[in-house]
């Protein structure tokens, strides 16, 4: 079974529940802004609290996001080199094993 190609592993990431809950709530605040300021609320909507608490919600977004794809590499690189490193101590005792079979008498002449 290859190592990229596992039919059992899941097709896509589940979201974060985090994540999910950050945006839901970034959209219902979007939709009280639009309906306090119509469409360009972010124009209409400068230096009020309810903008900053928008902009704080996109900043926490942001930084959840980041999160994630940091740790997802970081798990990416160590599940990596833990298989490369593996392979390669089984290549080195395979060569050991193949020498040592094929060992050939030295032969002396006279």
């Amino acid at each position: 079974m290859s190592l990229t190609c596992d039919p059992r592993a899941p097709q896509a990431v589940p979201p974060d529940p985090e994540l999910v809950q950050l945006k839901l709530e970034q959209q219902e605040l979007c939709l009280e802004l639009k309906r306090l300021y119509g469409d360009a609320f972010v124009q209409g909507s400068i230096r009020t609290e309810a903008s900053e608490e928008y902009h704080q919600l996109n900043r926490q977004i942001t930084t959840v996001t980041k999160t994630l794809e940091q740790e997802l590499k970081r798990e990416y690189q160590q599940d990596y080199f833990y298989y490369i490193y593996k392979e390669e101590l089984k290549k080195i005792i395979k060569k050991i094993i193949v020498m040592a079979l094929t060992y050939v008498k030295p032969v002396v002449k006279h």
